[in-house]
């Protein structure tokens, strides 16, 4: 860009086009810049401070080497993708306060017509939220190395889940967890429909109502047990070969000639059953 000393701007009458330059002129000298043809401007400085007001569009990019700091309520990213580099991002910096003084600090996302969806950390409750905006439900974590096969209980003191009790002290702890023992099996008072545990630590629920369904273990009911309906099926067919075979008093079978009772321990009484 050619350029002129300020001891030569003696005529102001001097304009870009006289001279037939392709940018403006302007004086290194003086204090207060012109353009030869008269016009003030306000050039940005490379190696000043300057405070710039007015709106300013940048055509090409913007590269930033030491640093950019951003002042105002909101700034606007109208970008496709925003990729940063950094491993970290800082939320709620320059809190001044003993913990997030507006309570929620996290990340919103904006559905359109839809309520947000956001991720926060909650002050009030000591908590990571997630879910939708006002209906966000608290973040269950864990300990660092679970142990495989054991049951996870809540640590209400480091807000989290621990794996320190194993299913063999699950069971045998009857009071722990409101559970009741029953023989082999347990049930919990907090289920309608009781959730039994079975005598090898497998969990299966039995239903009351509405479905058909298989027990595979013994079970034992203390206060008798009642059966509606039109039908009592027991299933399969069980041939008593001697009367002194093994038994549990009240053990019924049967088979196709006979009904089967065990009247005492290894003690069988039989029936015989006929067409008509």
């Amino acid at each position: 860009m050619s350029k002129l000393k300020g001891k030569q701007l003696y005529d102001s009458t001097i304009t870009q086009a006289k001279l037939n330059l392709t940018y403006p002129i302007y004086d290194y000298d003086a204090a207060t810049k012109y353009y030869v043809d008269n016009i003030f401007i306000s050039a940005v400085t490379l190696n000043t401070n300057q405070i710039i007001t007015g709106s300013k569009t940048f055509s090409n990019p913007v590269i930033m080497l030491n640093g950019l700091t951003v002042s105002g309520t909101t700034t606007f990213v109208n970008t496709q993708n925003l990729n940063i580099s950094d491993n970290l991002i800082l939320i709620n910096s320059g809190e001044t306060g003993s913990g997030v003084t507006l309570r929620y600090a996290g990340i919103e996302i904006d559905r359109g017509t839809s309520p947000k969806y956001g991720f926060y950390f909650d002050e009030g409750t000591q908590t990571f939220r997630v879910g939708q905006t006002g209906l966000t439900q608290a973040v269950a974590t864990r300990e660092d190395s679970p142990i495989t096969g054991n049951i996870a209980t809540w640590d209400g003191t480091n807000f989290r889940f621990n794996t320190t009790l194993s299913q063999a002290s699950f069971l045998s702890a009857n009071t722990s967890g409101n559970f009741l023992s029953a023989n082999t099996s347990f049930y919990t008072q907090a289920q309608a429909n009781a959730n039994f545990l079975s005598a090898n630590t497998n969990f299966s629920q039995y239903s009351t109502t509405g479905t058909t369904q298989n027990i595979s273990a013994r079970k034992t009911f203390t206060s008798g047990i009642t059966i509606s309906g039109s039908t009592f099926i027991i299933t399969p067919s069980r041939t008593i070969a001697t009367s002194g075979v093994t038994g549990t008093i009240g053990e019924i079978a049967w088979d196709s000639n006979y009904i089967y009772v065990c009247v005492a321990t290894n003690r069988w009484k039989r029936s015989a059953i006929a067409s008509w």
